[in-house]
């Protein structure tokens, strides 16, 4: 059906602010996969 969001996919209700963000992505990513390495990757 179209519109469906894959099996892992987490939705995020809008609008959304970078805290809320970082909140969800702790929430999350394993420990080895945290933010201190997301803010070097951009």
């Amino acid at each position: 059906m179209s519109g469906d969001m894959p099996d892992k996919a987490t939705f995020i209700g809008k609008p959304f602010d970078d805290r809320m963000l970082q909140q969800r992505l702790t929430e999350t990513l394993p420990d080895n996969k945290q933010l201190e390495q997301l803010k070097h990757a951009a």
